[in-house]
């Protein structure tokens, strides 16, 4: 398939009509196309959350990075990629490999995984997000052809933590050394994370990614790419099929991005009886696969804030007669459903720069920033195994380490002020990036700042000092009051 298309008919034609035109006159695709973040407000979007919209062209020199890592695997029969991760760039690399068998039914027998054939096959990639241990166990079996592959942004779950000593230990207790262990880890993160200094200090290989990409909006980065890649797939063709849906998304006439974030934004909100449809019923033709997965996680991350949404669900967790819910076929062979009001059109390429613009045009709908990251629960969650990633590293591990790549676009991170919204979150953030130990209760600044110490509004005296090293020591006392600017007190 190369063409793309959205169609829609019934009650779900006349909301998504009407938020078309409203989109229009507000002038929403053409912020998108110039990569407008005040859409969202002046502060709530930087410029460089809007970078997914050039993945088709950029990621394009990401594969020419790893094409010597690619080789690598290869000549060392490192064919079984295991794929730790969770959240939409986990499913959007298994999406990949489902699409890769599909149109190479004759290389890899017809198994939507891959084929555990070999170099000449391409390989098999195998996904752990969960307690799943019947694939833990089949991956388990083929250690020799394994390669891990840890992909997370900030760091990897708890789930995923575990699942990496497991790995450990099972490539020790197979004879492997310290170095060679090293050697069949590749971690994707964000440069700066916690994940991306304990790969560091295992001697890991790191791929670096763009730290202001949103992940659910990577499909199209190394987080969606780069392990499918290793495993076989076609990334070129994917990125030929996104460049060719982008020009169709830079205006507003003939749209099908626009289109589709209306019906999804514009169902959404309450109609003319008060009944708002924010539920989606997906349907791919051979039955719900990863497609259908990254979909509804993009939807729930994406729309899912301050008590609105759009809620995805596959056919099985359906109630027959839901008035809320509409149906949207993914790929249908026929033009019409009687169990779907939209049908959408695409190869996978494009269907995921599709539903991407989708989102974010539904959540601009909605009133909420499609872009902003996960809730406390979600942070603290992410804290915690970045505790145990710290742990675990001064335990010991080898020093060598390999960066197969950097992102091009903004990699470096950089300490700024403390904006006047969020800066709980910005606290946070500086005290993860500046690894604090755990028994230090005073929050340091960001590594490279001024040496001289201020003080930070909205915080007291008592918790807001910032040390000049930008490392807290290891037992802290608690600092003299002070005016809000001035030298730190004596450390003990």
């Amino acid at each position: 398939m190369s063409g793309f298309d959205v169609l829609t008919r019934g009650e779900v034609l006349h909301a998504a009509l009407q938020a078309r035109d409203y989109l229009v006159d507000c002038g929403v695709p053409a912020a998108l196309a110039a990569k407008d973040p005040r859409l969202w407000g002046r502060r709530s979007v930087d410029h460089s959350r809007l970078g997914w919209l050039d993945l088709p062209t950029a990621s394009r020199g990401l594969l020419d990075q790893i094409d010597g890592l690619v080789a690598e695997a290869r000549y060392s029969g490192l064919d079984h990629i295991v794929l730790i991760g969770v959240g939409a760039e986990t499913y959007a690399a298994q999406a990949v490999m489902e699409a890769h068998a599909a149109h190479t039914p004759a290389l890899t027998g017809g198994s939507p995984g891959g084929s555990p054939g070999g170099a000449a096959s391409g390989g098999a990639l195998t996904v752990l997000d969960g307690g799943d241990t019947a694939a833990l166990a089949t991956a388990l079996e083929r250690l020799d052809r394994t390669l891990v592959v840890l992909s997370s942004k900030a760091g990897v779950s708890l789930e995923g933590d575990a699942y990496r000593r497991v790995f450990a230990a099972a490539f020790r207790d197979h004879g492997l050394s310290d170095r060679e262990i090293a050697g069949r880890f590749l971690v994707i993160t964000d440069h700066g994370s916690p994940l991306h200094d304990f790969a560091r200090q295992c001697g890991y290989r790191i791929g670096l990614t763009d730290p202001y990409l949103p992940g659910h909006f990577g499909a199209l980065s190394a987080y969606g790419l780069v392990p499918a890649v290793l495993a076989g797939a076609d990334a070129h063709r994917l990125l030929d099929e996104a460049a060719a849906l982008a020009p169709a998304l830079a205006g507003h006439d003939d749209n099908p991005g626009l289109l589709l974030g209306a019906i999804l934004g514009g169902s959404a909100q309450q109609g003319e009886g008060g009944l708002a449809r924010d539920k989606v019923v997906l349907r791919e033709p051979g039955g719900s696969g990863a497609l259908t997965a990254w979909i509804a996680q993009l939807l729930a991350v994406g729309t899912g804030k301050r008590g609105r949404g759009v809620l995805a669900f596959e056919p099985p967790g359906v109630p027959r007669g839901c008035p809320d819910a509409h149906g949207i076929a993914l790929n249908p062979r026929a033009a019409t459903s009687e169990d779907a009001d939209t049908s959408v059109w695409a190869p996978l390429g494009a269907q995921f720069l599709l539903w991407e613009y989708a989102t974010a045009v539904a959540g601009w709908l909605l009133g909420v920033n499609p872009f902003e990251p996960g809730g406390t629960s979600v942070q603290e969650a992410e804290d915690d195994a970045a505790a145990l990633l710290r742990a675990a590293a001064g335990a010991g591990c080898p020093a060598a380490t390999r960066c197969w790549w950097t992102a091009t676009s903004r990699s470096t991170p950089r300490c700024r002020s403390a904006p006047t919204s969020g800066w709980r979150r910005w606290w946070r953030r500086c005290w993860t990036a500046c690894r604090a130990p755990a028994t230090c209760r005073w929050r340091p600044t960001c590594p490279g700042s001024s040496p001289a110490v201020t003080w930070r509004p909205r915080w007291r005296a008592a918790r807001c000092v910032r040390w000049a090293t930008g490392t807290a020591p290891a037992t802290c006392t608690r600092p003299a009051r002070s005016t809000r600017t001035g030298r730190a007190p004596a450390r003990s």
